[in-house]
């Protein structure tokens, strides 16, 4: 099946998901050689999934970052936790409910997603997807930098938690206070007996119970869970063609992609089969993202 050759990105989605202000770029794509290929929203196709296992509990996380490490400023997005018997599956809420979507009806959830990206918000892991494989004792992270997809597969970790006296209530859950350190941050977790699940948002888990609140101690970073279902619901891989890259190269592509957005994206594409073949409008971000990556002991 041929697939149209080119298209304007109307709001350009970047990996880890930066949306760019005044920015629109038209683009031709490797992917019209893929006969299962549809194209979809911007830069992506749907290429089918993978189903891994079904999730028996699932929760909505707040989380608010700081991506102006310079001036302080905040915004805020919600993310999805999803908790299976041998899979957890972690990822922002509007790309979960986008690709749940496409396949009843592609076009109204390409609406849904236009709308629900404003013009003063910054998508910060949009693209993101963070798998944990419980019986490997592995994750499997996968992102989207210069419309090309990658893979980072890790050893779990292992978070060594301190546990404390405090206590809080969050909503109607009784919470006990913990701490660690890890990704080169201190991390202050709440988590409940009252959902005895050993999971939290991002990688933090491994508590007697669900972390329902955490932050770094730079409050660079937190997560607030907004609510917990026990709606049995897939969870699925999208079969993406992921390139192999390990944490640090990672760390140093989101760099230089902050640094100088369309420098990253042309020393990127060679051999990607993506061509960049012109530009629209304003050319460049009217702000640019300057934060520090979650997992910052590998920078």
């Amino acid at each position: 099946m041929n697939v149209r050759k080119t298209f304007i990105i109307i709001f350009l989605i970047v990996l880890s998901g930066f949306s760019l202000r005044g920015q629109s770029t038209l683009f031709e794509t490797h992917n019209k050689d893929i006969s299962h290929a549809h194209a979809i929203f911007g830069d992506d196709y749907y290429y089918g999934e993978r189903r891994l296992d079904n999730a028996f509990v699932s929760v909505v996380y707040r989380k608010t970052f700081v991506w102006d490490t310079l001036g302080f400023k905040r915004c805020s997005t919600e993310d999805i936790l999803l908790v299976g018997q041998t899979w957890t599956k972690y990822q922002d809420i509007i790309k979960y409910q986008y690709d749940t979507g496409i396949k009843e009806d592609l076009r109204g959830t390409e609406r849904k997603l236009l709308r629900a990206i404003s013009y003063n918000t910054y998508w910060a892991g949009f693209y993101d997807v963070l798998l944990f494989n419980r019986p490997q004792n592995e994750t499997v992270f996968t992102c989207r930098m210069g419309a090309e997809d990658y893979q980072v597969t890790e050893k779990a970790p292992s978070l060594n938690w301190a546990l404390t006296d405090s206590t809080r209530r969050f909503g109607s859950y009784l919470c006990q206070q913990a701490t660690t350190v890890f990704g080169g941050r201190l991390w202050y977790a709440w988590f409940t007996s009252e959902v005895p699940i050993p999971v939290g948002p991002w990688k933090l888990g491994g508590l007697p119970g669900l972390i329902v609140f955490a932050y770094d101690d730079s409050r660079q970073y937190e997560f607030e869970a907004l609510s917990v279902s026990n709606e049995e619901v897939p969870i699925n891989k999208i079969s993406y063609p992921y390139r192999p890259i390990t944490r640090k190269q990672y760390n140093r592509m989101i760099r230089e992609m902050m640094e100088e957005y369309y420098t990253f994206v042309n020393s990127h594409l060679a051999g990607s089969g993506v061509v960049r073949i012109g530009e629209i409008g304003v050319k460049h971000p009217k702000e640019t993202m300057r934060f520090s990556v979650i997992e910052r002991n590998e920078e």
